[in-house]
């Protein structure tokens, strides 16, 4: 009875001490990205459509496209902004990668459906994501998914290639397109 009772003391101790590690890492993450997004003295380099999307999802009837950012600091790569939509829907998806040093720390997910679209007094279009129809978080460390939030629902038309996607979860995806927007950016920077 005893050695029941005493596994069980210890069993709960640990289990409130894991928690409250994963709260101080999220808390972290939290700040690095803060203090990222707080940042205004970037080097910012970009890649359109064919350079960085599947030729299938651009070349869609829908006319899909999109746009890669990656912003640097001293080097390195503090964060990576994807965007992709459909054209003809208005449809678009911003997914935001949050680096600390070239670890994957954060990434911030938001769907967007059409038609919304606001046309400016000068006559340009603006796309604005005013109320996302999904948004997710994903905090990671050491390569690892340690938390996750969600609300609203996936539209899953915007992914580029279906057929390589359904193959992993869903942060494996997210932890793989990271990983290659980070190497085509740091190539980019050494050039």
């Amino acid at each position: 009875m005893r050695t029941t009772i005493l596994s069980l003391l210890l069993f709960m101790t640990f289990a409130y001490a894991s928690a409250q590690e994963s709260n101080d890492t999220i808390l972290n993450v939290k700040q690095k990205v803060l203090s990222i997004n707080q940042e205004s003295d970037y080097w910012i380099s970009t890649f359109d459509n064919e350079a960085f999307l599947d030729s299938a999802f651009i070349h869609q009837a829908g006319k899909g496209y999109g746009k890669l950012t990656g912003y640097f600091k001293n080097g390195k790569v503090c964060k990576i902004r994807e965007l992709i939509g459909i054209k003809l829907m208005h449809d678009f998806a911003v997914t935001e990668y949050y680096f600390s040093n070239g670890k994957l720390i954060y990434v911030n997910e938001m769907e967007k459906q059409g038609p919304d679209i606001f046309i400016d007094s000068d006559g340009t279009v603006d796309q604005r994501i005013d109320e996302p129809t999904f948004e997710a978080e994903y905090y990671y460390y050491n390569d690892t998914l340690i938390s996750t939030a969600e609300k609203g629902d996936r539209k899953t038309m915007l992914l580029p290639d279906p057929n390589f996607f359904d193959s992993m979860s869903k942060e494996g995806q997210l932890l793989l397109s990271a990983r290659k927007y980070y190497q085509l950016f740091s190539r980019k920077y050494k050039e």
